[in-house]
């Protein structure tokens, strides 16, 4: 009988007389990483470049074929990325609505736009009592003879003011509407930023994002590495001269931050440009 993937970990790893942790010292994988890869749980894995390479390596540290765990793996990420891209359009125009309503209410055009609507209301009550008068009018004079108008008398329409001012809000409502929805356009447009990392030795790396949520946690070695993710950036590097930090191909000048004796160091990555060192 065939076993699946993760017996096969379980029971090549206690033929060999190894436990997690041996593993991971002669891999140099995380220990936690192993631990719950065999038990097939991949909520707690890095980026999918990362747990995909480490894998790879375990799976051939132990000579078994990996191909049953990157389907399974697979198919996580693609469950992942379905409801990721649900959540994202639910969030996507919650945001919208809501950044419209708070746009509204720093500009102060509440006020306007109430006044707008009781003013239509108003043009609207007068509109339909002219009409009612006009009605009362006409049959009141059903009873007298007609008048005769001569030919050459030219009819000219009643000029109302009123279709003036009816212009002039509508192209004041308009202009507000326009500028509301280029700032809404602007309050969403926020980008991803491209990170590559390059390592020359070893060094331990972790990279947050502004929801303090890991990108990367991993002794990483000689390589190149790219992830992404949204600003302000928290880095922290083991071994410093090791390590090259690029951010949207540009290269993070981060000395300052390094501690001389230790060469460690830990900076936060502000509005694309600006190092914030950080104490530990």
């Amino acid at each position: 009988m065939k076993l699946n993937w993760k017996s096969q970990i379980g029971e090549m790893r206690s033929s060999k007389g190894l436990s997690v942790r041996d593993c991971s010292k002669k891999t140099k994988i995380p220990e936690g990483f192993l631990s719950s890869l065999e038990k097939g749980d991949f909520d707690s894995f890095p980026a999918e470049i990362y747990s995909k390479f480490h894998i790879q390596t375990y799976f051939n540290f132990l000579e078994i074929d990996p191909i049953d765990c990157f389907e399974a793996y697979d198919l996580y990420l693609l469950e992942l990325n379905i409801k990721s891209v649900d959540e994202s359009e639910d969030s996507r125009d919650a945001n919208s609505y809501k950044n419209v309503f708070n746009f509204l209410e720093v500009k102060g055009l509440w006020p306007k736009i109430i006044t707008f609507l009781v003013v239509i209301i108003f043009l609207f009550l007068i509109f339909i009592t002219q009409n009612d008068s006009s009605e009362n009018m006409t049959n009141q004079n059903l009873n007298i003879n007609p008048v005769e108008i001569p030919e050459d008398v030219d009819e000219k329409p009643f000029p109302f003011e009123k279709e003036s001012s009816d212009i002039e809000l509508s192209n004041l409502i308009d202009t507000e509407v326009e500028s509301i929805e280029d700032k809404s356009v602007k309050l969403n447009q926020i980008k991803e930023q491209l990170i590559n990392i390059e390592v020359d030795g070893e060094s331990w790396i972790v990279v947050k994002d502004k929801n303090e949520k890991n990108l990367l946690y991993e002794l990483m070695q000689t390589g190149n590495y790219e992830i992404k993710g949204f600003s302000p950036l928290i880095f922290q590097i083991g071994h410093s001269p090791s390590v090259k930090i690029f951010i949207d191909k540009k290269e993070v000048d981060f000395t300052r931050a390094i501690k001389s004796a230790s060469k460690y160091a830990h900076f936060r990555f502000i509005e694309g440009q600006r190092i914030e060192s950080i104490k530990d």
